[in-house]
This record gives structure tokens, sequence and C-alpha cells, in this order.
């Protein structure tokens, strides 16, 4: 049998999020934890898997504190074309690339 590595894709995030006045964390956590959110749901698609928009959207609106969030972009990793989904060839695998909130 043939083993073979996985090829990484990096995958970039741009989110805009707004935080409620109401939240008892600071807007650089609640920032924070929403790039930890989409940081991970980028890393828990499986090999071959996609990822979109409304993907990233749906996780990280669930963080506390999140009243709206919007994507600006998402691409792989050295290409500015703005996607809908990154989907990942069967030999591939989504990692996160830069991801700014």
């Amino acid at each position: 049998m043939l083993v073979k590595e996985a090829e990484s894709l990096p995958v970039d995030c741009s989110a805009l999020i707004v935080v409620s006045d109401e939240i008892s964390e600071s807007k650089d956590i609640v920032s924070e934890n929403v790039q930890n959110q989409i940081t991970n749901t980028i890393n828990s698609t499986e090999l071959g898997g996609s990822v979109s928009i409304s993907s990233i959207i749906s996780s990280g609106s669930t963080i506390d504190g999140v009243e709206a969030i919007s994507i600006n972009k998402l691409c792989e990793s050295g290409n500015e074309e703005r996607l809908t989904f990154i989907k990942a060839l069967d030999n591939q695998t989504k990692v996160p690339g830069t991801i700014d909130v």
C-alpha cells in the first residue's frame, strides 16, 4: 500500500464584525474569538472537503458579542479572487492562511 501525504491548501479570509455594546468582554477579545472560530472552521473540514462563506458566517456568529458578521475575502492564499466557497481536491486539506477580523 502506498501512502501519500495530503497537500495543504492555504485559505485566506477577511471578516468584518459588529460587536454588541452590551458585552462585558473587550472588542479585541471578541475579535480574537471570531478569528479562532474561523480558523477552527477551516481546519475542521475533511480531506477534499469544502468551506463556504455561509459556513464561516454561521460559525463566527456563534461567538458571544457578535451582532453581525460579513466576509470581505475568502480565497486561496496568493489569489485575491473572492470566492463563495473553496473546495479542496481529494488529496488536499485546507489550512488557515491569513485570517483578518
